[in-house]
Formats: structure tokens, C-alpha cells, sequence
């Protein structure tokens, strides 16, 4: 009796080393499934590894972060804030683009300028245009 009950501790702290030294794959999915992001252990193995590299990428372009009140308002109304849209028009009315043939939708009516509009929106571009 005394031997089987040694033996099943024994047993039991090899399988949870075993476990812990598994590197908790699982724990990282379902954490970046739950959050989005990866869990804070797995980006701090991430930073550590680049810190080490000897040639290190160029650092991004200084893009500000959407806070989160910002990210809530988004996931609860399913648009940006009044402030990001203001941004984003003033930004869209400085920037130039190349302006579109006003003349084609005149022409189409019906079934012929919604197929015209849903490939435009879906493709990005009017495959039937001439």
C-alpha cells in the first residue's frame, strides 16, 4: 500500500511538470481568441526575442492608438467616434484623388447600376467599364 501511494505522487508530480513545461499552447489561443491580443507572457517572450536580435526591424510610423473608449464606442455602435470621423474627413478632404467620370452612372438605370455598384464596392473597380 505504502509503495502504490509513493509510486502515485511520484507519478503525479512527473505529469505536472510535464504539463507546465508544455509551454501552454493552449492558454496563448484561448487568450488571443478571448482578447484579440497575444497574453502578456507571450508578448514579453515576443519584446525579449527582438530586444536580442542583433538587427532589429525599423519601428513603425507613430500611429495613434485608438483608446479604449474609443475601441467601446466602436464594438457597441459600430461606427467611430465623432471625433476619429472628424479626423478622418478632415484627413480624406486634404487628400487628393483622382476624380471619377460623373457620366456613367447617367447612362445605367436599374439592375445594370446596381450590379455596376456592387462589383465597384466589392472589387474596387468597374469591370465593365469601357
Amino acid at each position: 500500500m505504502k509503495r502504490t501511494l509513493v509510486l502515485g505522487f511520484g507519478l503525479a508530480a512527473v505529469a505536472a511538470v510535464a504539463t507546465a513545461q508544455s509551454g501552454g499552447s493552449y492558454v496563448e489561443q484561448w487568450h488571443k481568441a478571448k482578447y484579440g491580443r497575444p497574453s502578456p507572457r507571450a508578448e514579453a517572450k515576443a519584446k525579449a526575442e527582438a530586444d536580442s536580435t542583433a538587427y532589429r526591424a525599423e519601428p513603425k510610423k507613430d500611429e495613434k492608438k485608438p483608446s479604449w473608449t474609443e475601441e467601446r464606442f466602436k464594438a457597441k455602435t459600430g461606427r467611430n467616434t465623432p471625433a476619429e470621423e472628424a479626423r478622418q474627413s478632415e484627413e480624406a478632404a486634404s487628400t487628393a484623388y483622382r476624380a471619377e467620370p460623373k457620366d456613367t452612372k447617367q447612362d445605367l438605370k436599374g439592375e445594370e447600376l446596381r450590379r455596376r455598384e456592387f462589383m465597384k464596392s466589392k472589387y474596387g473597380r468597374d469591370p465593365y467599364a469601357k
